[in-house]
């Protein structure tokens, strides 16, 4: 029988696919070398294996062991040779087309036989481990790697050669690689050298050397990431250590490091330049307020008013006063003369801010009138006007209550000096303007402008001398007829004047339903601006002042009548040592001190004829006058107990009260109330002070509740004082008429129901401080207190009672 006829592929076809057998699923495939591929893959594999494997010297250790163990149970022939190169491991076959039953599984072919290991061989490794962890832990080894301690020791040269045979593929591409990133760093930096124009240091490297593609340095980056950085403007940025080599001071962390200060030259705030901010915003607070001005008419007044106000919350009020200052003058002071009409309406605007403002704003403009006036007077001539706007800016103010008398009458004394043409045209000005209002504030001064006129006169020559139609003479004779009160209309243009000013007082008008600020004019002189540099601005609160004559020792002198030759007394002297800067304050002073009794001062007092707002300046005269005695004068509570009838001007005069507390330190805020300047609140004033409200309080005229924002547990030194002889005075005059009235301590202690903190406070003021006080006076007094303060004590716990039973 034939052998079985057995199919064969060509040749070609079987070189290609790596066999020489046919299809025979028994054949097997020839093992030959794999692929670049594979051997890398493989490469990689064993060195990750490496690794994750277990430290040097163990492993070392376990392959030494492994391979005596190998030796001592294959026979010696089968030992290979080391000379011999390594047995390289077979490959898989090729895959075949055809299909087979079973998938042959090429890893069993290839792996190698499990070692066998004795077990003397196992307990010799193990002691082994357990001396090489006893001395690792001695040494401080906890890891893969050697801590450097280790190395600074030179301890690591124990070391070497230990693994030299497993791990030499690992060194040696280590040690290339460090070679490599060593030698692109040095042409690197021989390249920036070269850049920089130095000289060469060191070996030459060759430029054209080519580097493989895929090697990398240290960090990772590659040559063409290298080039690309140079390209972006990168290069020089790993460039520190090119060029000379400056040595490296260590910084020591304990030592804190040198700052060099420079000392630059004190510069006062006054002459300190503005920073470029706030610069910035005083041109837009300037740009703001020129488009408001720039808008000003009689119309929209109070909206633009309401524009500054706003300007004013949101700037510091100096920056906001000297803007609108410099602008308002700007359009007045001009070289060409203004129709009234012009100045009207800033000296309205003007008038209208002083009041809603603060006497601040009106003082300040006021200045710089004065001295943009001294400037161009000084270099004036006949064709200049700016002197002129500026008077008649100033008449204006008077007439809208910003100014008083005495500026105006000061202005015509010292043109009344030199009887020249320019004089007589701002003289003209003046009176034309605000002559009538003169006559009526002031008519005394008038009497005194005349009889300077006639002397001035005189020195010119005599009046028949002046040229008929002259300046001069126009002047004479309207002077003339203001004091016979003739004065003249000027015509269809005054009939205009007189109408935009009285369009422009019923607009101030109503502003006084408005909080006021500001209520009355400004008293002041030409001399007290012109000395404010010297003896500071009186008028203005806060400010300092040095008084008019001498240094005194009280900054506000003690109420000392004056006497002149006749026996009169010179009110205008006393009013202005007292610091009676208002108009209304000087004659409600006047008349005060001019009665005969406090009926009749009563009545003086009503035949001025004041305002409403105007009165409330009354309990502020009253008050500052009491304290300014020497002793305690009852003549001031009698005619405040008058005063106190108007319910509104009783509660101004417990608005003053609290006033008077802060004044003493009863106050969270750190500005305190100065109406009257810095009045100081001395013993002699808190005991006249007292002694007036206690009065005020035992007679009805005041109730005790004007003391419920005390704290009488806390009070300070002043006020304590102020309050002992408040209670003993009212303890006092309250039994003048009988000697032990229990009613009448009761109905004064009644008033504080509804008021716990008061009444809480009461008690503890009276059984601290007044029924063990020693300033009643004699025993009757002191007696009289102790019973007092008794039934106020009963009176006080009544009212507690009450208050807890309605709760």
């Amino acid at each position: 029988m034939a052998p079985p006829f057995k199919l064969k592929l060509p040749k070609l076809l079987l070189d290609e696919l790596g066999s020489t057998g046919g299809l025979s699923s028994n054949s097997r495939p020839r093992q030959g070398p794999g692929s670049r591929k594979e051997s890398r893959k493989a490469a990689r594999v064993e060195k990750k294996a490496i690794r994750n494997g277990p430290p040097p010297a163990k492993r070392t250790k376990l392959r030494h062991a492994q391979e005596i163990s190998s030796k001592r149970e294959r026979p010696l022939s089968e030992q290979p040779s080391r000379r011999e190169p390594a047995r390289q491991q077979p490959h898989s076959a090729p895959k075949s087309i055809l299909k087979t039953t079973k998938k042959a599984d090429p890893s069993r072919s290839i792996s190698p036989e499990p070692l066998r290991i004795s077990t003397s061989v196992k307990n010799k490794l193990a002691e082994d481990d357990e001396e090489i962890a006893a001395l690792e832990k001695k040494l401080g080894l906890k890891g893969k790697k050697l801590p450097q301690s280790f190395k600074e020791d030179g301890l690591d040269e124990l070391l070497e050669g230990l693994d030299e045979d497993e791990d030499s593929d690992d060194v040696q591409d280590s040690r290339k690689r460090k070679a490599e990133s060593d030698e692109w760093l040095d042409q690197k930096r021989r390249k920036a050298r070269k850049a920089r124009g130095l000289p060469d240091s060191g070996e030459d490297v060759d430029e054209d050397e080519e580097e493989d593609v895929d090697s990398e340095d240290d960090d990772g980056t590659s040559d063409e990431d290298e080039s690309i950085l140079k390209e972006d403007g990168f290069e020089g940025f790993d460039d520190s250590d090119s060029g000379e080599e400056q040595p490296r001071v260590r910084e020591n962390p304990y030592v804190a490091p040198l700052t060099v200060t420079t000392t630059q030259k004190y510069i006062p705030p006054s002459l300190r330049q503005l920073g470029s901010s706030d610069s910035d915003a005083l041109v837009r607070l300037r740009r703001q307020m020129q488009g408001l001005v720039n808008r000003l008419t009689e119309a929209n007044l109070i909206s633009i008013l309401g524009d500054i106000e706003k300007l004013y919350r949101e700037h510091p009020r100096q920056h906001v006063t000297t803007t609108l200052g410099d602008l308002l003058l700007t359009s007045v002071c001009e070289p060409s003369s203004l129709p009234d009409t012009l100045i009207i309406l800033p000296a309205g605007f003007i008038a209208a801010t002083y009041k809603i403002i603060g006497m601040d704003v009106g003082a300040q403009i006021v200045q710089r009138i004065v001295e943009l006036f001294d400037e161009h007077y000084v270099n004036s001539i006949s064709s200049s006007k700016e002197t002129s706007n500026l008077i008649m800016l100033l008449s204006e103010m008077y007439i809208f209550q910003v100014i008083g008398s005495n500026l105006i009458m000061d202005y015509i004394r010292l043109f009344l000096e030199t009887f020249t043409e320019l004089h007589a045209e701002l003289i003209l000005k003046i009176v034309r303007a605000a002559g009538p209002q003169l006559r009526r504030d002031d008519p005394s001064s008038l009497k005194d402008i005349v009889t300077m006129l006639g002397s001035a006169v005189d020195r010119a020559g005599g009046k028949s001398k002046l040229e008929p139609g002259s300046k001069m003479k126009f002047m004479v004779e309207t002077i003339n007829d203001l004091k016979d009160n003739k004065m003249k209309t000027g015509g269809a243009a005054s009939a205009v004047t007189s109408e935009h000013i009285i369009r422009m007082k019923k607009t101030l008008g109503t502003l006084n339903t408005r909080s006021i600020k500001a209520s009355e004019p400004l008293r002041i002189g030409l001399k007290d601006i012109k000395d404010s540099d010297k003896k500071g601005k009186w008028w203005m609160v806060g400010a300092s002042w040095s008084g008019d004559t001498a240094e005194e020792v009280n900054p506000v002198p003690v109420l000392d009548i004056p006497t002149l030759e006749a026996g009169e007394v010179d009110l205008i002297q006393l009013a202005k040592e007292q610091r009676m800067n208002t108009d209304v304050r000087r004659k409600i002073f006047m008349a005060i001190m001019s009665a005969v009794d406090y009926k009749d001062a009563n009545l003086r007092l009503i035949k001025l004829q004041l305002k409403k707002v105007q009165e409330y300046e009354i309990p502020k005269v009253l008050i500052h006058c009491s304290g300014a005695e020497k002793a305690y004068n009852p003549y001031y509570t009698l005619v405040a107990k008058n005063v106190c009838g108007d319910r509104k001007l009783k509660m101004s005069f417990q608005f003053c009260l609290w006033d008077i507390f802060k004044k003493m330190g009863e106050s969270d805020d750190d500005e305190a109330v100065e109406e009257d300047g810095a009045d100081p609140m001395d013993l002699r004033r808190i005991v006249n002070l007292g002694k007036m409200f206690g009065t005020l309080i035992a007679e009805g005229a005041l109730g005790l509740n004007v003391l419920k924002n005390l704290n009488l547990s806390y009070l300070q030194p002043k006020t304590k004082t102020f309050m002992e002889v408040l209670l003993i005075t009212v303890f006092v005059e309250s039994q003048k008429s009988s000697k032990r009235d229990e009613q009448a301590v009761a109905k004064i202690i009644d008033v504080a129901k509804g008021t716990p903190q008061l009444i809480t406070g009461l008690q503890y003021f009276l059984r601290k401080v007044v029924s063990k006080t020693e300033i009643a006076g004699g025993k009757r007094e002191a007696t009289t207190v102790k019973w007092a303060c008794a039934v106020a004590k009963d009176t006080l716990e009544h009212l507690v009672a009450i208050d807890n039973s309605s709760e």
